[in-house]
């Protein structure tokens, strides 16, 4: 009947009236001599809209489309459609950051709680991946990437599985706090240095020689030679690093005092040094000049002189020279008359740096009365066994004193 109103609809796109929630529709309206509609989506929603869309939740829902016209005859009609939205699996997602001390190759995986076979995987990034990135396990090379992002989508036709996204973060242990100090460093011979590891729980010195202890933060060496000490430093994670101190030794220090000397008092000798570097003689103002090596000296007893010097690398060294002052003398008179006070007639020496090389007394003829070679041994005054004669009688001396020859001769 010309001007009636015909009702009717279908899906855009010639989409399903099956499918999957959310479901989202758009409606087709080619409903005929209509002016007004209204659309009953079958979940309490309406709308007005001529094609309008609507996404529809899980489930069986009718929907109305009622046309009509303001004026005429069969001003309204009626058009239903049903359509079934199915259950939406949510893939559940449970991802797990780690911690690794060392960018080793690791296993990451997407757990899922309601896995089905639908479900597909997918990580990013792939040039980080070792294995296929299009399974729920894969293995990852830290080393290029630390943040690494799954993508779970439906992998089978007529199945409704939503998409999920996550990203699994593995962090990297901060080596920078585990040093061993000082940086290579050098030492002068004969020194100690103390060396200090930080950011363990647990340490092992290596190698177990001229070390103090190998298993504490803080230890003392003296290595005698170059030589690297490796600290094995571990803390409460477990991770681990080794580091080197390099410790150089110096040139040794060019250094020699000489030789001790035994001088006779008051004499004077010379220093003989030897060194590289700066030096200086001690005591202050035994010396004078104190910075040259072969000083002379004149000391009224014994002494010791230290020679100090610095390299040009700035070690220090100490050698020392004893000089030794020694004397002899002989009386002018004695008095061998057995009463044990003065009867002999020797060289007095005030030690035994005093070498006698042989001792002589001569009477008033030229005649030898006492000769010896020990210095322990002197004139009775006796001659042939028997008491000379009172009077004066001539001494010949000779002794050395270092390297020095002396000669007494005198009478008594």
């Amino acid at each position: 009947e010309v001007g009636a109103v015909v009702a009717d609809f279908m899906l855009a796109n010639n989409a399903s009236d099956t499918g999957c929630a959310d479901y989202q529709v758009t409606f087709d309206n080619n409903s005929v001599g209509a002016t007004n509609y209204l659309w009953d989506f079958g979940t309490g929603d309406t709308s007005s809209a001529p094609a309008p869309t609507y996404t529809f939740p899980e489930g069986l829902h009718t929907v109305t489309l009622i046309a009509s016209r303001a004026n005429g005859c069969n001003l309204i009609d009626t058009a239903i459609m049903t359509i079934f939205v199915k259950h939406t699996d949510k893939p559940l997602l449970d991802l797990k950051d780690t911690f690794l001390c060392d960018p080793v190759p690791v296993t990451l995986s997407a757990e899922i709680s309601n896995l089905s076979t639908a479900m597909s995987f997918h990580w990013e990034p792939v040039s980080a991946i070792t294995s296929n990135p299009d399974l729920a396990q894969v293995t990852v090379n830290p080393a290029l990437s630390t943040v690494y992002t799954v993508y779970v989508d439906n992998a089978a036709l007529g199945e409704c599985v939503d998409t999920a996204m996550g990203t699994v973060t593995i962090s990297l242990f901060d080596y920078s706090n585990m040093k061993a100090l000082p940086l290579d460093t050098s030492i002068c011979p004969g020194d100690t240095i103390l060396l200090r590891a930080y950011g363990g729980t647990q340490y092992l010195w290596s190698p177990d020689m001229t070390i103090e202890n190998v298993q504490t933060a803080f230890t003392t060496v003296w290595p005698g030679v170059s030589r690297d000490y490796k600290v094995l430093i571990t803390n409460d994670s477990g991770c681990r690093i080794e580091r080197t101190v390099a410790v150089i030794m110096l040139p040794p220090v060019v250094i020699d005092a000489g030789e001790d000397q035994d001088i006779k008092l008051g004499e004077s000798t010379q220093l003989d040094g030897s060194a590289t570097g700066t030096y200086i003689w001690t005591p202050a103002g035994s010396v004078v000049p104190d910075n040259i090596l072969n000083p002379p000296v004149g000391p009224a007893k014994t002494t010791t002189y230290y020679l100090t010097v610095q390299s040009e690398e700035g070690c220090l060294a100490m050698d020392s020279v004893t000089i030794h002052v020694t004397n002899a003398f002989l009386p002018n008179a004695f008095t061998p008359n057995g009463d044990g006070n003065n009867d002999i007639f020797r060289l007095a020496i005030q030690d035994e740096r005093v070498k006698l090389e042989d001792f002589s007394v001569y009477n008033r003829y030229g005649q030898r009365v006492f000769f010896t070679r020990d210095v322990q041994e002197g004139w009775n005054g006796l001659y042939n066994g028997t008491i000379a004669d009172l009077g004066t009688y001539f001494y010949l001396v000779h002794y050395k004193i270092g390297v020095k020859k002396y000669k007494l001769k005198g009478d008594v």
